[in-house]
């Protein structure tokens, strides 16, 4: 077959010149190939690399690393970095774009590759959401310069003053807002509400090992209580800004499935999340009971198991809080308008440990606030003005004082 081979390649000039081609072409694309082989191998025995998405909490710190490091101007190809500064106003600046970056820290060099992937988002908006990933990369076996990179990209801060806000938008946080930090002094509730949650808290903080050591899940959880306007968020930003820690907030009607709501309790770590108004979730399935489809009274009802296709079912919402899958360290705040309609499974202790009852501001709060907002005002005056309106709302009550400066 050889030889019928060659006599076909001698006795036609033109299927011998095809020939000659596909040879020439394979062994040009092998040798175009052996770089990128040999950086690979290269990369992988000679180098260490860390590897950050954007849906990571720390993405948005290397971000803005990126963006005012002093190697950054020798990029050519840019991103744009956004960051909120204490006057309130909104910053920007070109950061390193999609491709390869050579950075200098210190003594020692870094290869950044960013990459860019856009897909739509599965929420209800229908908007293009960008996902990235930050691969950082040098020279060398030992992860310790990385750590210490990492050590210095955590100090990188858009303001002391504030506090970001992260909402959960179907698959990811978003952050929506960052809010100056807020004093307790700022939150016109009972004093004593208010020192039993921050005291709380510290003991928390402070007992990590001792929950380790009883294999106790290291995880808090609070219900706010009371009727609307009584400083219930209020109350969770001011203690955010007492930690220092983010505020992640998860709107259960963004929320598709058990799943995507462990994920965005898991997601947002050890910081503080925040699920609002819980009393007006609907779950789809009944606690330990098998699931029937509603149907109008008169008709037979659905399948047995037939749960919602969409939508948190509540044992769902109780797994996610204290089940199996439930990430320690985690501060949970749950509020509520009717804690009377709640399941009890979820307010007991494990889930919740702690209820605070916020009422409507009585003359010691209001005092306080008028106080805080005309220094100079006559506070006795006030009292006499206020008295016969209360209890109200701090909402009102504010809204009222607001009300006396325009007039």
């Amino acid at each position: 077959m050889l030889n019928s081979l060659l006599l076909l390649l001698k006795s036609n000039p033109l299927v011998a010149g095809g020939a000659g081609m596909a040879v020439v072409g394979w062994v040009l694309m092998q040798a175009r190939a052996l770089p990128l082989q040999a950086w690979r191998t290269v990369k992988a025995q000679f180098s260490t690399s860390m590897t950050i998405y954007s849906e990571d909490s720390l993405f948005r710190m290397v971000d803005l690393w990126l963006a005012r490091h002093p190697s950054a101007k020798y990029a050519r190809r840019f991103a744009v970095a956004e960051w909120h500064d204490s006057q309130d106003k909104d910053e920007y600046a070109l950061t390193p774009g999609a491709g390869l970056h050579l950075l200098r820290e210190g003594m020692r060099f870094f290869l950044v590759s960013r990459h860019v992937e856009s897909e739509k988002s599965t929420s209800n908006d229908f908007s293009r959401q960008r996902k990235q990933t930050i691969e950082i990369t040098t020279f060398g076996r030992s992860k310790r310069p990385l750590n210490e990179l990492l050590d210095r990209i955590k100090t990188i801060q858009e303001d002391h003053n504030t506090i970001p806000i992260y909402l959960w938008t179907s698959y990811e946080y978003s952050l929506i807002d960052r809010r100056l930090k807020r004093p307790m002094d700022t939150v016109y509730a009972r004093e004593t509400i208010k020192k039993a949650l921050v005291d709380d808290l510290m003991r928390f903080l402070g007992e990590r090992e001792w929950y380790a050591e009883r294999a106790v899940p290291y995880r808090r959880g609070y219900l706010l209580e009371g009727p609307p306007g009584t400083g219930k968020t209020t109350l969770i930003q001011a203690i955010a800004s007492l930690l220092e820690r983010p505020i992640y907030v998860i709107n259960p009607s963004a929320i598709e499935n058990d799943n995507q709501l462990q994920k965005a309790l898991n997601s947002a770590g050890s910081n503080i999340v925040v699920i609002e108004d819980i009393d007006s979730v609907k779950a789809t399935e009944e606690r330990d009971q098998p699931v029937r489809k509603r149907t109008p009274r008169g008709q037979p009802p659905g399948p047995i198991g037939e749960a919602s296709k969409s939508g948190i079912t509540l044992s769902g919402l109780l797994n996610a809080i204290d089940g199996i899958g439930a990430r320690d360290g985690r501060i949970l705040f749950i509020t509520s308008n009717h804690p009377d309609t709640l399941d009890p499974a979820l307010i007991r202790p494990g889930r919740i440990d702690m209820r605070l009852h916020l009422a409507h501001s009585e003359i010691e709060e209001a005092s306080a606030m008028f106080s805080r907002f005309y220094p100079k005002g006559d506070l006795q005056a006030f009292q006499t003005e206020i008295a016969a309106a209360l209890p109200l709302p701090a909402a009102e009550l504010q809204n009222r004082l607001l009300s006396r400066k325009r007039d």
